[in-house]
């Protein structure tokens, strides 16, 4: 009997350590399920985030790229004795397309390699440079749409109460859909005193060199070098060139852009005029044919004006393009009966 019972029990134990034992199997498969898909989860948000918004991996292509430039050129490629310093001083110009010729390698193979590394640096800042502009000019559209709502439902009050604008209200509210030209502009300008200052008061260069050296820095055309090789001048001319070339692009980048707004209003411009003096010679041609040429250019004045003054008939309601063709019949019936009034006469 007591035989039986030990058998009963020691079963009952293993029957509730093999459930134990699946019930924790089933509970680390669970974890370890839930581990990978939250794993994978971020992962693919991580994937779906960089394939939206790239930028963040041509920045830290770009870092890369100047971390070991600065190694390579101012450790193994540079003639004179090098520093990090110089050698990221030389990688940033020189992937820029500034070359000031300060630092210079005589090694042939050497300098095919800074061709091919300059080359690649440069389409990696080219890429970030466009990425960048590119989320800014979305950002920009984006409030340039809700301050145009917010300024046209004012231009509509102004309309509707007959309130002329001043021109200060009018420059304020330009300068409202122009925000982030000014600011490139403002930011251009600053920056370009900032190296007038540093090259005037640290190189002791005279205004006009150190205009020159800040204005030829940002724009890539490096015709004056930095005014001496140590590594306080080396490090802002690093900064300097770093910051203001991108700068100086995107200032390029707004003037194409108002170039192109001027070009296409010229085009629609004369587009509409070539209409309307169609229009005009066509009206011309109707009234010449009714006989009613010889009003003194009254009635062609009148055709004129209602030509150059634009389309503004089309925007009107119905109910006062009835009115005007009214207006217009009841005109040709006073011009029908002018010209039968001086025929009789003669």
């Amino acid at each position: 009997m007591l035989a039986s019972q030990t058998i009963a029990h020691q079963k009952t134990l293993s029957a509730n350590s093999d459930a134990l034992k699946l019930q924790l199997s089933r509970e680390r498969f669970q974890r370890h399920h839930s581990t990978n898909s939250v794993r994978w989860t971020r992962q693919k948000e991580l994937i779906l985030f960089l394939r939206k918004d790239p930028l963040p991996i041509f920045l830290l292509s770009i870092v890369v790229w100047l971390v070991s430039g600065a190694v390579i050129f101012g450790y193994v490629i540079l003639d004179q004795p090098s520093n990090f310093v110089q050698g990221l001083y030389f990688t940033v110009q020189a992937g820029l397309g500034v070359g000031f010729g300060l630092l210079q390698m005589s090694n042939t193979p050497w300098r095919l390699f800074a061709i091919m590394y300059s080359m690649i640096g440069a389409t990696f800042i080219l890429a970030t440079l466009t990425l960048w502009i590119n989320s800014a000019e979305r950002l920009a559209r984006k409030r340039a749409e809700t301050i145009n709502e917010l300024l046209e439902e004012a231009e509509a009050e102004d309309r509707r109460t007959g309130v002329v604008p001043s021109r200060m209200t009018r420059f304020i509210r330009w300068s409202k859909r122009h925000r982030d030209a000014e600011f490139a502009i403002i930011f251009y300008f600053v920056w370009l005193w900032v190296g007038v200052l540093f090259a005037t008061l640290y190189w002791d260069m005279d205004i006009v060199t150190a205009l020159t050296f800040a204005f030829f820095s940002m724009s890539t055309a490096g015709l004056q070098p930095p005014g001496d090789k140590q590594t306080v001048g080396l490090l802002f001319t690093t900064l300097y060139v770093a910051i203001g070339v991108p700068a100086f692009a995107v200032l390029c980048s707004y003037a194409i852009q108002l170039i192109k707004r001027i070009y296409i209003s010229n085009e629609l411009h004369v587009v509409q005029l070539t209409k309307t003096k169609a229009e005009f010679q066509e009206r011309r041609d109707v009234f010449a044919a009714s006989k009613c040429e010889d009003m003194n250019g009254r009635r062609l004045s009148a055709l004129v004006r209602e030509c150059w003054e634009g389309d503004s008939d089309s925007d009107s309601d119905s109910d006062d393009d009835d009115d005007d063709d009214d207006e217009e019949e009841e005109e040709e019936e006073i011009v029908v009966k002018n010209v039968k009034d001086d025929k009789s006469e003669v």
